[in-house]
């Protein structure tokens, strides 16, 4: 694909402007100390997966001066912030434990093609992370936090090679079964 600027430094009004008005709909849905609760033996990234859309649209539901939308198709980014003036790519993740020196990949995308499709420079991205305890099948919403990732934010990036069963089964190579 043809190189494009992708991310842009955030301005400080801005920064400033969402600040408030997620700490305003975090406040508003009484989402501090709220309880979710959670499909019986759910495993870590069920309760991901259980805990973000809810979070989402209980944010989406207060926030004030802003649209919090769905942001339709497979990849990154989740959803979608909106008003007259920007549309922001916005990634929702969960934590049961923040620890700073913790250094297990959170994965934000492998690919640009819908950041492409849906996003124009400058691309301002925003990951919020819901923080929560758990205890058995009930999770209990601690913070948020919010990171303006920007140019200078380091990031890893991996190239993998995987297959698929899908793969295999067409491959030309040799292989057995017994």
């Amino acid at each position: 694909m043809p190189p494009r600027e992708m991310v842009t430094e955030w301005p400080p009004a801005l920064v400033d402007e969402i600040k408030a008005a997620f700490k305003d709909a975090y406040a508003k849905a009484n989402l501090k100390d709220s309880s979710l609760s959670l499909k019986p033996g759910s495993r870590p990234q069920s309760v991901g997966n259980q805990i973000e859309p809810s979070i989402a649209n209980a944010l989406a539901t207060h926030i004030s001066s802003w649209n919090l939308e769905a942001c339709i198709g497979p990849g990154y980014p989740d959803r979608l912030l909106r008003n007259e003036a920007h549309k922001l790519p916005v990634e929702f993740k969960s934590t049961g434990q923040w620890d700073d020196a913790d250094s297990n990949r959170c994965v934000l995308t492998s690919s640009s093609t819908k950041l492409r499709e849906q996003f124009v420079a400058p691309i301002y991205h925003l990951l919020v992370t819901v923080k929560f305890d758990r205890l058995e099948d009930t999770a209990t919403i601690r913070q948020l936090r919010l990171d303006f990732l920007s140019p200078s934010t380091t990031v890893n990036i991996r190239f993998e090679g995987s297959v698929s069963q899908r793969i295999l089964a067409r491959a030309t190579h040799p292989t057995d079964e017994f």
